[in-house]
């Protein structure tokens, strides 16, 4: 059904005011429509300036997916040491050990990202390493920004980002003449993590996933009860079908419990969902990836690294050794061909993200997408952090809405900064 033309008051995307009111018992001051990261941040945040709100979200965690018997993770693989806000809800667990990680090359045989082929493109990897420290310091000074303007205002504020974001990956390997660095090394490294080539990635996006060359790494086990501790009850399990506005609020029909009102509203789903429910003009294009967690033994010549990342020709991503024993495998393929990898295996369990999340494409999607109606999560840049962040924006934008610092009473402390001032040395 073609979606309602927006007026200069009412969103691109939404239907039409709805006539019917829905009754004052199924009203809410904020709905946040999607239960992962950003949408849990902004939840947090709201119960800790003591707003009500509920989330109504079809899985709690979003792409944070732990494996059914809760020993690995099929969803987010890895935090990194800046990650400042994610990290006060996952335990840390095995630093990811760089000299552990290997390619594998044409012949299917696995090289170290230290070997000796390095030493030609010395010159290249030190050209690399300035421009990912150069890099380093911009997003550093972004993410402090984006929790008071916004991410997409962030990424505008900076001349250097807004160049790297709008840059393909090629272009920016050619200028700086990391032709041979980038086919060797960065290649497989970007197709075990983005899902994608080179070819369909921008300059921030490669930077971006070259940085656990500068920073300290982890696996992580994910602490949701710490993060929704205090506020389960205003969890709802529920598929939202539809949202429009009515009045100055917002209706949002669900498949199970009929249609809520909100005053604000935050969508904090997954691109696809949100370009659905908000008709978004446009997006970054999505990629997908099939993770399985596999029980067996690996070949010799894939056995020597924790983790093992594949040429962008291999339809095979990554494979991933964990402590406990459990390999994890990602893969572009429904079914990959395990004989080719293992010498014995079995699936103990098999998760397909379709999609992944949306990473091809320069697109800059707009937190405020109308009155007191937010989008929040990895549409611009994906990380969790990075969607975490937003979260907080708009949170922020809702208490500053709500209780002007003016008139607002003092407060207790949150149990974020609870949690934050009673910690002990953190292991990064």
């Amino acid at each position: 059904m073609p979606l309602h033309t927006a007026t200069p008051e009412e969103p691109r995307g939404f239907s039409p005011a709805t006539p019917a009111v829905s009754s004052p018992a199924r009203s809410r001051e904020t709905i946040i429509v999607g239960g992962g990261i950003a949408g849990l941040a902004c939840a947090r945040h709201l119960h800790d300036a003591q707003l009500p709100f509920v989330v109504v979200s079809e899985n709690v965690g979003g792409r944070i997916r732990r494996s059914r018997d809760g020993t690995v993770n099929l969803g987010a693989y890895y935090v990194r040491a800046d990650y400042t806000h994610v990290n006060r809800y996952v335990q840390l667990g095995r630093r990811v050990d760089r000299l552990a990680i290997q390619r594998c090359d044409a012949e299917d045989n696995s090289n170290t990202y230290l070997d000796r082929r390095l030493v030609p493109h010395l010159p290249q990897a030190a050209r690399f390493l300035r421009l990912l420290v150069h890099f380093r310091r911009h997003y550093a000074i972004l993410k402090q920004r984006t929790v008071g303007i916004g991410q997409a205002a962030a990424i505008r504020s900076d001349p250097k980002l807004l160049e790297l974001y709008h840059q393909p990956a090629p272009d920016f390997i050619e200028r700086h003449r990391l032709s041979e660095l980038a086919s060797e090394y960065l290649e497989p490294g970007l197709h075990g993590t983005t899902f994608t080539s080179l070819s369909d990635i921008s300059a921030f996006t490669l930077l971006l996933g070259a940085l656990p060359v500068l920073v300290p790494t982890y696996e992580f086990t994910p602490m949701l009860d710490r993060l929704m501790d205090g506020f389960t009850d205003a969890v709802v399990t529920d598929t939202v079908t539809r949202v429009s506005r009515y009045g100055a609020g917002y209706h949002v029909e669900t498949a199970t419990n009929g249609t809520l009102t909100a005053e604000r509203l935050v969508i904090a789903t997954p691109t696809d969902v949100a370009s659905r429910l908000l008709g978004l003009p446009a997006a970054k294009r999505p990629v997908g990836a099939h993770m399985f967690y596999v029980e067996g033994t690996l070949r010799d010549r894939h056995r020597r690294a924790d983790i093992l990342l594949f040429r962008e020709t291999d339809a095979t991503l990554a494979i991933a050794r964990q402590e406990n024993g459990a390999i994890l495998v990602s893969s572009r393929q429904r079914h990959p061909d395990f004989n080719r990898l293992f010498v014995d295996w079995r699936v103990v369990e098999h998760k397909h993200w379709d999609p992944a999340f949306h990473i091809i494409g320069d697109d800059i999607l707009e937190c405020e997408q109308g009155p007191n109606l937010y989008l929040v999560g990895d549409h611009n840049i994906v990380s969790l952090e990075d969607a975490c962040l937003t979260g907080l924006y708009a949170a922020n934008q809702i208490i500053a809405k709500t209780q002007p610092l003016d008139d607002a009473a003092p407060r207790q402390p949150s149990l974020a900064q609870q949690h934050a001032a009673t910690a002990g040395p953190r292991r990064v």
